[in-house]
């Protein structure tokens, strides 16, 4: 017969592996975390597809998307050349070389650029990582 202090130790080994097993795994690292939950939109899609009443994910990547950058108070608005709604980008030094270059131009200019979609509240944001100006838009282009 097994002694007491045997079924214990047998007890506490069984809780444990099962501890272990429901436990999340504490090594990863957070980029680990949100690389899992990002997705990856081509140009077009991401922007297109989602209506003014619903939001981007966090961590969505919008590449190569075209749309014009305007002032709006002491930030940046980027309004997408395909879509309906307009996001706020957030301040970092990209923000910073747009803004000179939208505030020096007397014309709207056209924009390439690559960011990473964040929420706050209810809103979606972007993180601007790479802006290229596509084009100035010419006289007979605006008329």
């Amino acid at each position: 017969m097994l002694r007491l202090s045997t079924l214990i130790a047998i007890g506490l080994l069984f809780g444990l592996n099962a501890l272990k097993a429901a436990a999340p795994d504490l090594g990863a690292t957070p980029a680990a975390k949100v690389d899992a939950v990002s997705t990856r939109a081509k140009p077009t899609d991401a922007i297109a597809n989602a209506d003014v009443a619903t939001r981007l994910r966090e961590g969505t990547h919008l590449v190569d998307q075209s749309g014009v950058f305007k002032v709006q108070g002491d930030g940046l608005q980027f309004a997408p050349a395909n879509g309906t709604r307009s996001f706020s980008v957030l301040q970092n030094l990209a923000m910073e070389r747009i803004s000179r270059l939208v505030v020096e131009s007397p014309d709207a200019l056209e924009w390439t650029m690559t960011a990473t979609v964040t929420e706050f509240r209810g809103a979606n944001y972007l993180l601007v990582t790479q802006a290229t100006i596509k084009a100035k838009p010419s006289a007979a282009r605006s008329r």
